[in-house]
């Protein structure tokens, strides 16, 4: 369209859910568009620490960095998205996707969110109908 053309590259929108449970599969989602430029790199940060790397002149295209809490499925992300198994509750943080084009023009644009985990009781509460010492019911 010729709005992309005009503007370039620009984020639509980044793509990481407001809460995820620990053990889940996080998959984060940056909604790009390129226009005119040539993509140079895609890379993701968690608390300002890069955690995901995307280059597609580089060999191999994608790399991690060890971060807490973070451990990418590299064989599962690419430019746009980044799955992460098993997350903790050390996955939680703010997330930034930033997005580069290649020269001439060497434009970077980023989008940061927040992820929050929780950890869900692992078994439902417990009823007890006998009072505590203090004479109170306990749930």
């Amino acid at each position: 369209s010729i709005l992309s053309i005009v503007t370039g590259l620009s984020i639509r929108s980044i793509d990481v859910p407001k809460y995820a449970k620990v053990g889940d599969t996080l998959v984060l989602g940056c909604n790009f568009v390129i226009g005119p430029d040539q993509l140079y790199s895609v890379k993701w940060y968690k608390d300002n620490m890069e955690f995901y790397r995307y280059v597609p002149k580089d060999s191999p295209r994608a790399q991690e960095f060890g971060v807490a809490g973070v451990s990418v499925s590299l064989d599962r992300s690419d430019d746009k998205t980044v799955e992460i198994p098993r997350i903790s509750l050390d996955t939680a943080g703010t997330y930034m996707c930033e997005v580069s084009s290649e020269a001439p023009r060497f434009k970077t644009v980023e989008a940061s969110t927040d992820l929050t985990v929780i950890h869900p009781p692992s078994s439902p509460p417990r009823l007890t109908a006998h009072p505590t010492h203090d004479g109170r019911y306990r749930v």
